[in-house]
């Protein structure tokens, strides 16, 4: 180890009142379960006045479609790229690794009598709680379990029944209009006047 650094660390594991050991195996946990991920998924860092200054210039709509968009793909990318899968307890261990680390927002879970109730709490302002409600809500709706959402200025709640599965949603307009539209035309109705048997 560089004198500099072994220095660092001796100053503060006497400010904190901890070993030097425990100080380098956290700064290697985080490397190893952090920093190397942030290169492969391009992940950076922001402050977070600089973020809360970023979402305060935008609609609590489009807070939304950000954070639905982040959900369906980054977040989704990050859960099966760490996981070699995706469901429920990798969903989990993703949030749990971005509340450690990620610094943007503090993740907690607690069980009882069979519903999981997550908390990610923030000091952002109410479009970053749009942002995270909607990027959850993208995660859990793939895991087919009832789940609710209670929003606050500075928090998501997040309730999932773990014994419930989700009723089958329909399609949204949006969509349905896609769907219609990507159809093959031999799928379609014939038009007005013509026969099948044409």
């Amino acid at each position: 180890m560089d004198d500099d650094v072994d220095l660092a660390f001796k100053r503060m594991a006497s400010r904190e009142n901890v070993s030097v050991n425990l100080l380098v195996t956290r700064a290697l946990r985080r490397f190893i379960e952090w920093e190397v991920l942030g290169d492969k998924l391009g992940l950076v860092d922001v402050h977070d006045k600089s973020l809360a200054m970023l979402f305060d210039s935008i609609t609590d709509e489009r807070a939304r479609e950000l954070g639905r968009a982040t959900g369906m793909n980054a977040w989704t990318e990050m859960v099966t790229f760490l996981y070699q899968g995706f469901n429920y307890g990798a969903i989990l261990k993703m949030l749990e690794l971005r509340g450690q680390y990620g610094r943007w927002f503090f993740f907690d879970k607690s069980s009882e009598n069979g519903i999981d109730t997550l908390i990610l709490k923030h000091h952002q302002g109410p479009r970053v709680t749009a942002f995270l409600s909607e990027a959850t809500k993208a995660l859990l709706e793939k895991t087919n379990l009832r789940f609710e959402i209670l929003e606050t200025e500075h928090q998501v709640l997040l309730r999932i029944y773990m014994k419930q599965k989700r009723e089958p949603q329909e399609l949204s307009p949006l969509l349905t209009r896609l769907a219609l539209h990507q159809m093959p035309t031999n799928k379609l109705s014939p038009a007005r006047g013509s026969s099948e048997l044409d």
